[in-house]
């Protein structure tokens, strides 16, 4: 009797240990986030150094990527993480969460030495989209969330609109990650890029409204 009990405890630790191997989807590694300048994006709290728990991503109309002084309108979000600043595995990053609705929690090294933890929303299906006008926002709440030395930055796995003669700035195709230290919402006040720059979904039409306006001036 004691071997059935045994054997069916080595069983239940087995069951469990792959559950809890597939309950968090694989982040994308460190080293594919690309450092850039973005303006348009903002958090609440601003940056992870809060301690907080939760944290608002807000989305605002115009939001950018700017890559070889030229500005891609970002058309969508659709991964949210907090990515080590030191880019590699170490004992100074811990972080737990669980899915999202459709945001599956999705990490990178162990719960105790985190390289990238957060959301991904593969499918789309309620991912961010940029708004015409004002903003929009998700929380994200982690279970923990601790650190030691330099404070994790802001991750994001987005879409742009990528005109086809210009380069995207992630080598090929219209989406990648991207990490940046977001200002604090609070204190948003970034500029705003002349249309000329700025490249939008149907940015012809955009761009001639905003020319007719300047010249009724």
């Amino acid at each position: 009797m004691s071997i059935d009990r045994h054997f069916m405890a080595a069983v239940f630790s087995c069951v469990l240990t792959i559950i809890l191997a597939i309950s968090a989807a694989a982040a994308p590694s460190a080293s594919a986030f690309n450092d850039y300048q973005v303006f348009g994006v903002t958090m609440q709290p601003g940056g992870f150094a809060s301690g907080s728990l939760a944290y608002d991503l807000i989305l605002n109309a115009g939001a950018y990527l700017v890559y070889n002084n030229q500005n891609y309108a970002i058309t969508e979000i659709w991964g949210f993480y907090a990515l080590n600043n030191s880019g590699i595995s170490a004992n100074n990053f811990a972080a737990t969460g669980s899915n999202l609705g459709k945001w599956k929690w999705s990490v990178k090294g162990s719960s105790s030495s985190r390289t990238v933890a957060g959301w991904a929303n593969s499918s789309k299906s309620e991912a961010m989209k940029t708004p015409l006008m004002g903003s929009v926002s998700k929380t994200f709440t982690f279970k923990s969330f601790s650190f030691s030395g330099e404070t994790p930055k802001l991750g994001l796995h987005v879409t742009l609109d990528v005109p086809c003669d210009l380069e995207s700035p992630f080598g090929g195709g219209n989406t990648g990650y991207v990490t940046f230290t977001p200002p604090n919402y609070g204190d948003f006040n970034e500029p705003v890029p002349e249309p000329s720059s700025l490249f939008l979904p149907a940015s012809g039409l955009v761009v001639g409204i905003l020319t007719i306006n300047r010249k009724k001036r």
